[in-house]
């Protein structure tokens, strides 16, 4: 990804992969973490091509 697409607004694919990943993380938390507890969700950027 290059510098000016960095800037621009976010692609209907991109977000519409955003709002299905939201609900994946929803649906593992509910699967997964028993009522009452702690989840830590630890987002790690990619900055993959993108230079400094």
């Amino acid at each position: 990804m290059s510098a000016e697409e960095a800037l621009l607004p976010m692609s209907k694919e991109l977000y519409e992969a955003c709002v299905k990943a939201k609900e994946e993380v929803k649906r593992a938390v509910l699967t997964h973490v028993k009522p009452g507890a702690a989840a830590l969700i630890v987002g790690v950027g990619n900055t993959l091509g993108v230079g400094n």
